[in-house]
This record gives C-alpha cells, sequence and structure tokens, in this order.
C-alpha cells in the first residue's frame, strides 16, 4: 500500500500535468486566433492574398473552426478584387455535396458573371460543367471556348481537360498531339491526375502510340501524386515486363501503394503475390489481409478468398 507522502507526491505530480496540459491547450488557441486575427486585420486593409488564406483556414478547419459561410464572405472579398482562384473557390461551395446551403444556381452564376468579367480562372470549371451537361446545358463547343481561355491564362489543370477533348475530338477537331501538349503541359504542372492519364493512353495506344517506357514516366509521377490509377499500372508494367526489366518486387511495391490510396485491384493483386510468393516473402496471413481489404473496397471475388 502506498504510503500518504507517496499519494500526495502522485497527486502533486499529476496535478502539475494537468496544469502544464491545459496551458499548451491554452498557447495553441492563442496562436490559433493570433494567426486568424492577423490575417483578418490584412485582409481588411486588401491583402486579398490573406482574404484567401483565411477561406481556405475556415473551409478546412484545420488551424480555425470550419465556417464554410466565413470562408465564402472571404474568398467573396478577394474574387472581388480579381483574384480567379478565390472566385473559383467561392463557387465550388455552392458546387459541392456540403456548403453553405449546396446551390448549384448561384455556384454557377458566380462562375458566369466572374469569367464574365474578364477573369479567366472560373472560365475553366465553367467549361468543365459545360462539357459534362451538370448544373447547365450540354454544350462541348462553348465548354472548349472557355477551357481554351482558362488554358491561355495558365490555369493548367484547364489546359489538360482541354487536351482531354483534342484526344476524342469533343467540342474540337481531334488532334491526338495537340491533346497529347496539353496534358503534358497540365502534368508538368504537377497536375497528377493528367500525368496517371498520359501514361494509362501511352500504355494502351489507342489515342496516343503505344510507348510503355514513355508511359511508365508518366505513371511513376501520377503514382507519386497519389494517383492509385497510375500506380496500379505502373505495378503491371513491371510484373509483365514491358517497357522495363520484369521485377516483381517492384511491381510488389506498385501494387501497394495503389492499395494504400483505395484502389480494391491493386490490393487482390497485392494479395496473389503474397499467395505465390513473388515478389514478397510468402505470406498467408498477408494474402488474406489484402484479400479482406480489396473485398472491403468492392472487389467481389476476393471476398471469396
Amino acid at each position: 500500500m502506498s504510503s500518504p507522502t507517496r499519494t500526495r507526491a502522485i497527486a502533486v505530480e499529476g496535478a502539475v500535468a494537468l496544469a502544464l496540459a491545459v496551458a499548451l491547450l491554452a498557447s495553441c488557441a492563442h496562436t490559433e486566433s493570433a494567426k486568424v486575427s492577423r490575417l483578418t486585420r490584412s485582409c481588411e486593409q486588401g491583402s486579398a492574398k490573406d482574404c484567401i488564406q483565411l477561406g481556405k483556414l475556415y473551409e478546412d478547419g484545420n488551424e480555425a473552426r470550419r465556417d464554410l459561410d466565413r470562408a465564402a464572405a472571404f474568398y467573396e472579398r478577394a474574387c472581388n478584387a480579381r483574384y480567379g482562384v478565390a472566385c473559383v473557390s467561392w463557387a465550388l461551395l455552392y458546387l459541392g455535396d456540403e456548403a453553405p446551403a449546396t446551390n448549384p444556381r448561384l455556384g454557377i452564376s458566380i462562375l458566369e458573371r466572374t469569367c464574365a468579367a474578364g477573369i479567366d480562372e472560373p472560365c475553366g470549371p465553367l467549361g468543365s460543367y459545360y462539357n459534362e451537361g451538370k448544373y447547365v446545358p450540354a454544350d462541348e463547343r462553348r465548354g472548349a471556348q472557355l477551357l481554351r481561355r482558362s488554358c491561355d491564362a495558365h490555369f493548367e489543370v484547364s489546359c489538360g481537360v482541354l487536351g482531354e477533348m483534342y484526344l476524342k475530338g469533343r467540342g474540337v477537331p481531334r488532334d491526338p498531339e495537340r491533346g497529347a501538349s496539353l496534358l503534358q503541359r497540365s502534368c508538368d504542372a504537377r497536375v497528377w491526375a493528367h500525368c496517371a492519364q498520359l501514361g494509362i493512353l501511352e500504355t494502351a495506344g489507342k489515342e496516343l502510340p503505344k510507348d510503355e517506357r514513355r508511359a511508365l514516366v508518366h505513371l511513376k509521377k501520377g503514382c507519386d501524386g497519389r494517383q492509385a490509377n497510375a500506380c496500379t499500372m505502373a505495378g503491371i508494367l513491371y510484373m509483365q515486363g514491358k517497357g522495363v526489366s520484369k521485377d516483381q518486387t517492384e511491381a510488389a511495391h506498385f501494387f501497394r501503394l495503389g492499395c494504400e490510396d483505395g484502389l480494391a485491384a491493386s490490393c487482390a493483386i497485392l494479395a496473389g503475390l503474397y499467395e505465390r510468393g513473388e515478389g514478397v516473402e510468402r505470406n498467408a496471413v498477408e494474402a488474406k489481409k489484402f484479400y479482406r481489404r480489396a473485398c472491403a473496397g468492392g472487389d467481389k471475388r476476393a471476398c471469396s478468398r
């Protein structure tokens, strides 16, 4: 049994630890409040960039309590100063599943008004909606015009979307060479989904010439950007020895990355490698684990393994 003195010492230590924890939390809250206060003052004094940063803080809820109404107000203020990225962020708040109040009509109106006012960045998302016929009547020709304007203003993701249209001849004359060039421009700007798309197209050899060595370069970039389909395709190329020397260990590495990024097919292939001991040490427990993960991700065949 502990002595009274020992008990009192433990109680004091506990009280000190609690006091330190409370002080630390108060310090974090003070730091957050100070940052938000500083950005708010700067925004009010005319710094549109700080208004955008505030909008992002309130949208994400990482360093300030999540408040989408405040996020919208700060994005609107920066948009009124003709910062196109802020206009896009403001509009997208109303076009997502959760918003201050999901309001596609308002979101599209913001994109239409700001694009018409000569702010180029919002023209890109607006063009994509016209291509898809989402929230607006489908009109691929108008979509292409809007995307081209946004691309010309160096909103690079729009270049990639426009590139896809040239590859398929949607809203523009089919021009695979121009399409590939625009996708490459977007990839070079670190739009990882477009790196992945280039790699997949170069592997398939339909819209673009088949070039598995070049495809692997793009697939690795896409995989680095957490594009699970790029990781999986890179794994397949290594597993089959296409465009690169066959390497089951490297294949397993890429399938693991694809699985970690949520692609059930990658989990299932990795499970098979563990089952057979290819590229990894044979391990029935690991195989079962990855089959379960593939099953949970929607791969029905994995459910029975």
